[in-house]
């Protein structure tokens, strides 16, 4: 065990968090890290999972501050109209910390990394505004638990990848035929703080509309099935049933690895909390829909394959 050191008064900049760090000098008794002393040392900082994880879970006790900027995003998100004019409201999501395997070298792909999310989505607010009911807009849990399922699960080689996938995720997905709110446009920024040294975090942001994807569902009498993303390194379908059949999945899609259910589900024949992940075993698994006409909701099963 090695005995902490001092983080100096020092000014420290980062984009971790669209934040600056403002570290102050703190004796913090024995910890399994020395603290970082100057600048460049934040390399190591990022480097070292000890004092990542108290960044972010601990940050007053080892005397870190965060201090965001304007609005605390990277950018201010832009305004965009819809087809007949009129301004589009936005439902933002910034500061995401998640990890997930993404990148080319071995390194990258036996480990997880830290990635920050930040995310915008263009809608209209104002059936919710009036019926104040979370269905009719964005479940803001739901759709972080979403993100962390992506990219807990798909196991990306380019940041580029990444951030298409929780695009067409968004836009094919959050259709009012799936009883959820339509999403018409999405503005999506991946970054990876701990890729690169002297404090350079490299970031792939994108901006897509409803119209730039198309999906045409595998229909059946029971359910209908699309290919959310498919790409050389992973695999996200979407399966939406209108009734309560028994489903196996893997008799839609044979190399199911995991799956997310959005809105009242059934698994043989207990109930599951909504979009809390299920790793699919070597035994059948049936799910079965639990929304009725006096319980209406999204029935949505997201699946995670091996491409």
């Amino acid at each position: 065990m090695v005995h902490g050191g001092n983080i100096p008064n020092c000014y420290v900049n980062s984009n971790i968090r669209h934040s600056e760090i403002i570290a102050r000098r703190r004796n913090f008794g024995k910890l399994s890290a020395r603290a970082p002393e100057s600048v460049v040392d934040m390399d190591r900082f990022w480097k070292n999972p000890v004092w990542l994880q108290l960044a972010f879970t601990r940050p007053a006790r080892i005397g870190i501050r965060w201090h965001p900027s304007n609005t605390g995003t990277f950018m201010p998100f832009p305004h965009l109209k819809n087809n007949e004019g009129r301004p589009l409201d936005q439902v933002q999501l910034t500061g995401m910390l998640m990890s997930c395997v993404i990148g080319i070298f071995p390194s990258e792909r036996s480990r997880k990394q830290p990635v920050t999310i930040d995310l915008c989505l263009y809608l209209d607010t104002r059936r919710a505004a009036h019926s104040a009911n979370i269905h009719d807009t964005i479940d803001y849990a739901g759709a972080v638990k979403e993100i962390s399922f992506i990219l807990d699960h798909c196991e990306f080689q380019l940041i580029e990848t990444a951030v298409e996938a929780v695009c067409r995720h968004f836009l094919l997905t959050y259709q009012s035929h799936h009883a959820l709110p339509m999403v018409d446009a999405i503005m999506v920024r991946i970054s990876k703080p701990s890729a690169l040294t002297h404090g350079i975090v490299p970031a792939v942001q994108i901006m897509r509309r409803r119209d730039d994807y198309q999906s045409t569902p595998v229909k059946s009498h029971s359910h209908e099935l699309y290919a959310i993303h498919m790409a050389q390194d992973s695999a996200l379908h979407l399966l939406a049933t209108n009734d309560a059949t028994p489903i196996s999945v893997r008799e839609h899609v044979a190399a199911a690895a995991a799956v997310l259910p959005i809105g009242r589900w059934i698994l043989n024949e207990h109930p599951v909390k909504s979009r809390m992940p299920i790793a699919l075993t070597g035994e059948t698994q049936h799910f079965i829909s639990g929304s009725t006409a006096a319980l209406p909701g999204a029935r949505l099963l997201l699946i995670q394959s091996q491409p």
